[in-house]
């Protein structure tokens, strides 16, 4: 049987800056900088005795103070979000550090000792290792963790947009995260922040770290941390469900001919087997909304990362486009999956006929 394992989100970052460009030309607005060269230009020289020309004032250029960049130095990719992907999360504004809330679920236990536990597996699995930890007042200082960034395997120079993986560039980083418990103990306010930074960059120390570089590698940083306690809790809900038994998947139309699958599992179970799936399968979860049972997907094609990771060798028939995968309860043991495109139109038949046996193939060995 496969094992679930924990979504990526980088990969949507990753996404954003592919393609031939170099990172420093995918940063930079497209047409060039030739405008920076220009020079305001001398008054018009009205010889004596006549009438000088009237000259307006509507399109002078304000003299301005700034000391922000220009040109190429502006970078116009978006802001990293954090992404509130664990069921009962949400994040959380106005604080000093960027902060995401967990609700305590069903069955869930200690909020603190879960959230504690989840944390220190996580950095585990990321290489991070604590300097000094208060359990009672909530506070992980991490130690030195130095990065080559010109491995583009790594985390970490997933995480960075900004980097030049043609030289050898080097980080050092440390990290404060804050864990928060509500005074009625159903709630928990993870936080985190860059402690400190330091950069090399073919050997010689770099100084300075833009505020949107710091906001990439915290955003960054604490959504792999909700993506891998989103993970941990998906595998508790869906070891709990399976009672040992597989997932079967039927073909079948709703009362309105739409094709739908329809899997001989509750919402939940399906739910968190179906998130294992669809990624096994080439999509990339972009968002999903447990409450209104809506996957909103792209899909890359099973030469995608996780594709190859587990072997996944059939290729659906589907675009390279946006699709939104719902899930609906129909009875308290069969639920039903209905996949629409990025302008609301369900599958064919014949797609439908196609898709099916490879769905329920991934859903028979997700736990």
């Amino acid at each position: 049987m496969k094992l679930l394992h924990r979504p990526l989100f980088t990969l949507t970052l990753l996404a954003a800056v592919a393609g031939c460009a170099s990172d420093e030309e995918r940063r930079q607005a497209e047409g060039g900088f030739d405008y920076l060269e220009l020079r305001t230009s001398k008054p018009l020289v009205v010889p004596p005795g006549l009438t000088p020309v009237a000259v307006g004032e509507r399109y002078n250029i304000p003299v301005t103070k700034s000391r922000g960049g220009v040109g190429g130095a502006v970078s116009i990719l978006p802001p990293p979000q954090l992404i509130p992907l664990a069921e009962g999360s949400s994040v959380v504004e106005g604080l000093d550090r960027y902060a995401v809330r967990f609700e305590i679920t069903e069955g869930q236990g200690n909020l603190r000792d879960t959230t504690w536990y989840t944390l220190w597996e996580y950095f585990a699995d990321a290489g991070l290792q604590g300097r000094f930890w208060d359990r009672e007042q909530g506070v992980v200082i991490t130690d030195w963790h130095t990065v080559d960034l010109s491995e583009k395997k790594s985390l970490w120079s997933r995480l960075n947009p900004f980097g030049d993986k043609a030289r050898q560039e080097l980080i050092r980083q440390r990290f404060l995260f804050t864990l928060d418990i509500a005074s009625h103990g159903r709630s928990a306010t993870l936080g985190a922040s860059l402690l400190e930074f330091e950069r090399e960059l073919d050997g010689q120390r770099q100084s300075g770290l833009s505020p949107e570089e710091r906001r990439v590698y915290v955003v960054g940083l604490l959504n792999e941390a909700v993506a891998w306690y989103e993970y941990k809790q998906r595998l508790i809900a869906a070891d709990s469900g399976s009672q040992g038994q597989l997932i079967t998947l039927g073909l079948g139309k709703d009362g309105s001919g739409v094709p739908i699958f329809v899997a001989d599992a509750n919402f939940n179970r399906t739910w968190a087997s179906l998130t294992d799936a669809l990624e096994r399968l080439g999509f990339v979860i972009e968002d999903r909304d447990k409450t209104k049972g809506t996957f909103f997907v792209l899909y890359e094609g099973s030469a995608s990362f996780w594709s190859s990771m587990f072997g996944a060798d059939d290729e659906l028939p589907l675009e390279r486009e946006k699709f939104q995968v719902m899930v609906g309860e129909l009875t308290n043991d069969r639920t039903s999956i209905t996949i629409l495109d990025d302008e609301n139109r369900p599958l064919s038949d014949e797609v439908a006929a196609k898709v099916h046996p490879v769905l329920a193939r991934e859903l028979a060995t997700s736990p």
